[in-house]
């Protein structure tokens, strides 16, 4: 199969807002892939596959086989943890693949399986509910090798928050699109994208495509579309490629909820609209929304409308978090 090129109008892009989403596990199901030899080209760190490594066992690569056969390749959705915005922890990700209704993923599987035709697929084709539990099972160990290496980048995937919503406030979507991925570009009124399985026009979502800052080699991407709709892209933040496999001596609140949510959750000391929450941040309303959303999935803060505008303030599972932090002299 050769490469072709599956494209989006310029038009099309001004017109679909972008959304962001940060989860560790399509990171983290980047970084198993380069642990068992799938992500050959990508630039996986090896000091990161080889901390993953140092996790699995040997049932670990039986589980993660189609997952270890280089280049462009097709996996179900669900095992990559794409989600809508503004993202998911690690237990909710995992939860939520668990949670997968076997099905659909089983023909999902079983298509694969017969269109790729090298049986890389066929222990999941035989127990695909066994295989899944697996499959989660295995994640959860590369997790032990890979997690110092997300945490230690959530300042960087802060910042990426922060320029994609700026890049949305100024209109200069195609800006930040260009070069995105390693084989996407702007060219002749078109946001170009390489693809092995597709050639042809594609559309966005007309509630926006989903951007999901991956922590994973500078060429790795994951493209998710239903029919001729990109859903969701997931492309490397290139900043966080030195980063080191080892645990950093933890800051306090900031090591647990990223620099701008504990700032957030710090300078609430009554309701707080979100203009006033985005000028403590110096970003835009955007950015201080997503922060915001987090923190609310998290039961840290809660969001009431007051006439025309909508305040939040800290709840009670907030006051107790920070109170922890007070008296511990955290």
């Amino acid at each position: 199969m050769g490469t072709g090129f599956e494209y989006i109008e310029a038009d099309d892009v001004r017109r679909s807002p972008l959304r962001v989403a940060i989860s560790p596990v399509p990171s983290l199901s980047q970084a198993v892939r380069g642990a068992v030899g799938g992500a050959a080209g990508t630039g996986t760190p090896p000091a990161w596959s080889e901390a993953v490594r140092t996790h699995l066992r040997e049932q670990d690569y039986e589980t993660l086989y189609p997952l270890s056969r280089p280049g462009p390749m097709l996996i179900p959705d669900p095992l990559l943890g794409l989600v809508e915005a503004p993202g998911e922890s690690l237990s909710e990700g995992i939860e939520r693949m668990l949670a997968t209704p076997i099905e659909p993923l089983a023909d999902e599987i079983a298509g694969y399986n017969a269109w790729l035709g090298n049986g890389s697929w066929d222990v999941a084709e035989r127990d695909p509910s066994g295989w899944l539990r697996r499959y989660a099972t295995s994640l959860l160990r590369g997790w032990k090798g890979f997690g110092p290496v997300w945490r230690q980048a959530r300042p960087a995937l802060d910042r990426e928050v922060e320029r994609i919503g700026t890049a949305t406030a100024l209109d200069a979507q195609l800006d930040l699109l260009d070069g995105l991925l390693a084989g996407g570009r702007v060219e002749t009124g078109r946001w170009r994208l390489e693809c092995r399985f597709h050639d042809g026009r594609v559309r966005l979502p007309e509630n926006g495509l989903v951007l999901m800052p991956l922590v994973a080699g500078e060429r790795s991407s994951i493209v998710a579309r239903t029919g001729d709709v990109i859903e969701s892209i997931a492309y490397p933040v290139r900043s966080v490629l030195g980063l080191e496999p080892v645990e950093p001596p933890a800051a306090p609140l900031e090591a647990l909820l990223g620099t701008p949510r504990a700032q957030i959750l710090r300078a609430m000391e009554g309701p707080t609209g979100i203009g006033a929450v985005a000028e403590s941040l110096r970003a835009v309303p955007s950015v201080a929304t997503h922060h915001v959303d987090s923190l609310e999935a998290a039961g840290l803060v809660t969001r009431q409308r007051r006439g025309r505008n909508v305040l939040v303030s800290r709840t009670a599972r907030g006051e107790a978090l920070l109170e922890v932090y007070r008296t511990g002299g955290l």
